[in-house]
């Protein structure tokens, strides 16, 4: 198959030599077939987005093993049984929610120590210059007053801020775990 653009006046558009017919049908059946279309969808959803991808993946799987484990609550006549059930399937939910929740949080922590650490080094850089440029009550002023500062936004960054969004996060799961309808509304 040849193909190439044509310019004429006024006018721009293919132009397609086919020299043989079943190549084209061939090309365009396989080209169409299931597996290339969802080849083709898979690889644009994990190659953008593989994060978000893993997590919906992960929360459609457990959605459906949820509506089996309802399904087969049903043919048990104990509300006990089906309760149970219920609270599997919350209790599956809810795991893989905080499972995917706590190490983002950890890298949040992570990333305020490292922030608190990087301006930390600034300091002695900052205190050289105003001594070079012949600042030196100004730099020890300002030195001690910037690591006063950056320790007090340290401490609140990672001994309060962190731990009280933790706890955040595992009230709203021990929330969805209350019910058995395993609703996360708290974390969305």
């Amino acid at each position: 198959i040849d193909a190439f653009i044509v310019v004429a006046p006024g006018k721009i558009g293919f132009k397609v030599d086919i020299d043989d017919l079943g190549e084209v049908a061939d090309s365009v059946s396989k080209m169409l077939s299931p597996k290339e279309v969802l080849g083709l969808f898979r690889n644009l959803l994990s190659g953008g987005m593989p994060d978000a991808f893993a997590l919906f993946s992960v929360l459609v799987c457990i959605t459906v093993l949820s509506v089996l484990l309802e399904l087969l609550s049903d043919s048990f006549s104990s509300s006990g049984t089906k309760n149970v059930m219920a609270y599997i399937a919350s209790l599956s939910l809810a795991t893989a929610v905080a499972a995917l929740q706590f190490p983002v949080l950890k890298a949040a922590g992570a990333f305020f120590r490292r922030v608190c650490v990087m301006m930390n080094s600034f300091i002695p850089v900052m205190t050289a210059l105003y001594i070079a440029g012949g600042n030196t009550g100004t730099a020890a002023v300002n030195a001690s007053s910037l690591m006063i500062r950056l320790n007090i936004i340290e401490l609140c960054a990672t001994a309060i801020v962190m731990p009280a969004v933790c706890a955040c996060v595992a009230l709203t799961l021990a929330d969805s775990l209350r019910t058995a309808n395993g609703s996360l509304a708290g974390i969305v």
